[in-house]
């Protein structure tokens, strides 16, 4: 019994891990994916496509897509729909989902409640189950 666990994390350890990037403008979404990576990979400028990058961290392959960044501040509603669009693309580019959506909120930020509940109709943008693949970052950079 105990191999057929160890065998079973073995598996899962060695899997192919997808990451999502998500979260406002300047939030420090690219210094997270070139983080993780261990190399310079995302370039910090402002885009309106997703990006994808692979890489092999500690033996596993890991792949990173970043989505565009949103105005803090603004609403979904308000937000172009361009990014919105990108935002719910970013789902293809690590197929057949996502293991974990990283959500970016730069520390140095007051976090008021309109900027949650900008938060929460971009994330949501995904679907309901979304939430339950979510890890908040707080950053300082970006």
């Amino acid at each position: 019994m105990a191999n057929s666990k160890l065998s079973e994390w073995t598996g899962l350890c060695a899997s192919h891990l997808k990451i999502v990037l998500l979260g406002g403008r300047n939030s420090g979404k690219n210094s997270l994916g070139n983080l993780i990576l261990a190399k310079e990979e995302f370039v910090t400028k402002e885009r309106t496509s997703c990006s994808r990058r692979l890489g092999v961290v500690t033996g596993r392959w890991v792949t990173v897509v970043d989505t565009p960044g949103w105005w803090c501040d603004f609403t979904a509603e308000d937000t172009s729909p361009l990014v919105k669009r990108e935002i719910t693309a970013s789902l293809c580019l690590c197929s057949p989902g996502p293991h974990v959506f990283l959500i970016t909120v730069k520390a140095s930020s007051f976090f008021s409640e309109r900027r949650r509940r900008s938060v929460e109709e971009h994330v949501s943008l995904l679907g309901e189950g979304v939430w339950s693949h979510c890890i908040v970052v707080f950053t300082f950079a970006d």
